[in-house]
C-alpha cells in the first residue's frame, strides 16, 4: 500500500467535513432559535409582561433576524 493519499480522496474527505461543520453549525442556530418558544413564557411571568409585550419581544427577534440576512450574506461572500 501506498502512504500517498489519491487527490480525489482527499476531495471528499474536504467536502465531507464542510459538510459535517456546516450541518452541525445549522443544528445548533435552530437549536437556539426553537429554544426561544420556550422561554417567553418564562420570560412572561419574571418580568411581569403581559402577552401583548411577549408578542413583541419575538416580532422584534424575527425582524432582527430578517434585517440581518442581506448584510451578513454580503459579509459571507
Amino acid at each position: 500500500m501506498s502512504s500517498v493519499r489519491e487527490p480525489a480522496s482527499e476531495a471528499v474527505r474536504n467536502r465531507r467535513t464542510v459538510l459535517g461543520a456546516c450541518s452541525g453549525n445549522h443544528f445548533i442556530h435552530d437549536g437556539f432559535s426553537d429554544v426561544l418558544y420556550l422561554l417567553l413564557p418564562l420570560w412572561q411571568t419574571a418580568f411581569g409582561l403581559s402577552l401583548a409585550e411577549v408578542g413583541m419581544v419575538r416580532s422584534l427577534y424575527s425582524a432582527a433576524l430578517a434585517t440581518s440576512q442581506l448584510p451578513i450574506g454580503f459579509l459571507a461572500e
